[in-house]
């Protein structure tokens, strides 16, 4: 019987997810990440491959579903790719050269709890669920498109 009360609340997840769509988000890592501030053309070269190792530390970026808008808006704001774009990217990319895609979380939540836990972790959330959260530091902010 308590499966039948979760339809609901996914439903209101999903809506208030859309209407955030048009937030600002912010880039967050964990407190040993060894940059404080990042530009988009690094974030960009992070979550493409491109730059995986600063000052000794091994970089993992930590995307959201595919499903989430704030992926979506992250990946229009930040890589200047679609959704599929950057999937058959990261397929050709791994086809070539190996090595890992970024690791995927389902929400804000867990980016959160990774980049706290993972040295080097680095990943989106949403501005409002970044403010005030032990553990993490915010390396940018993207305002809304």
């Amino acid at each position: 019987m308590g499966a039948l009360h979760a339809w609901p609340l996914q439903a209101d997840l999903a809506a208030q997810e859309t209407k955030r769509a048009t937030e600002t988000m912010a880039v967050v890592a964990g407190m040993g990440f060894p940059k404080d501030r990042m530009t988009i053309k690094e974030l960009k070269a992070i979550y493409l491959g491109e730059i995986q190792l600063l000052k000794d530390l091994w970089i993992h970026p930590i995307d959201q579903r595919e499903n989430r808008p704030i992926r979506n808006n992250f990946l229009e704001q930040v890589v200047n790719m679609t959704r599929d774009r950057y999937i058959d990217y990261w397929n050709q990319r791994l086809f070539r050269y190996g090595g890992f895609s970024p690791l995927l979380k389902n929400n804000s939540r867990e980016v959160i709890e990774a980049v706290r836990e993972q040295d080097g972790g680095v990943g989106y959330v949403w501005l409002d669920e970044a403010r005030n959260e032990p553990g993490i530091k915010i390396l940018l902010t993207l305002d809304k498109p």
